[in-house]
């Protein structure tokens, strides 16, 4: 679900920064990643945050009431 974390930072106010990294060229292989195969991951993940925001609890405010009889 870390591809989602920007967004949800942002959602609560926060400031989601990028940072430079050293890339370096692939020596040996070939890549096992794909559109095909990271699609499904990020549909399950979709869900996954889906399901996690649901489950947030937000404070509920009672007001009390003065009992002055």
């Amino acid at each position: 679900m870390h591809r989602f974390l920007p967004a949800l930072f942002l959602r609560q106010g926060g400031k989601p920064i990028s940072v430079e990294v050293n890339h370096r060229p692939r020596t040996r292989g070939q890549s096992h990643y794909g559109m095909a195969n990271r699609l499904w991951i990020g549909l399950v993940d979709t869900f996954g945050v889906a399901w996690l925001q649901r489950r947030v609890k937000h404070p509920r405010i009672v007001e009390e009431k003065n009992n002055e009889n």
